[in-house]
């Protein structure tokens, strides 16, 4: 049966982060609802909705592989407006649901070029929700580049990160 371009772009897109981030139908929504919360499809800008999606499993990460990949070599490109949506939907979120957000921001913050702000703001995304995995293993490469072995190797080990894991 024929689809058109979008639809086989999205059905690939749910099959890859079903295999990737072991998505279910809850993930695949919440992911929907972070992407349309960040081009502003959603009422009040999407700031409460995309917080709740954001924190959902692992959303933020799907996320910001998507969001990276349609920018390609022009990363510096989609730094701001990162950066803007998240710091809007943290605005937004209260407690763990902020994580999520805080885990963008991290990114968006690296992706400018400020590794300092980057980390505050993953170690805020680990004060909004402890068990944040996505936050724990960004802020574990932090510690690492510091020198802080021990404390990164925690972080990963909270994370679920095998002790035999390669990277």
């Amino acid at each position: 049966e024929w689809e058109n371009p979008f639809e086989r772009e999205r059905r690939e897109g749910r099959e890859v982060r079903t295999q990737v981030y072991g998505f279910d139908a809850c993930c695949h929504e919440a992911f929907d609802v972070a992407m349309r919360a960040y081009v502003t499809e959603l009422p009040d800008g999407g700031g409460r909705a995309g917080a709740k999606a954001l924190a959902h499993g692992a959303v933020s990460d799907a996320f910001l592989t998507e969001v990276v990949g349609r920018a390609g070599h022009d990363l510096r490109s989609v730094a701001l407006p990162l950066a803007q949506f998240a710091e809007r939907v943290v605005a937004a979120g209260d407690g763990t649901d902020a994580a999520g957000a805080l885990h963008v921001l991290s990114a968006a913050h690296e992706i400018a070029g400020d590794p300092v702000a980057a980390e505050e703001a993953a170690r805020a995304a680990l004060r909004a929700d402890p068990n944040h995995r996505a936050a724990m293993e960004t802020l574990a490469g932090y510690l690492e580049v510091r020198g802080d072995a021990v404390h990164a190797v925690d972080l990963l080990r909270r994370a679920g990160v095998r002790d035999d894991d390669t990277q």
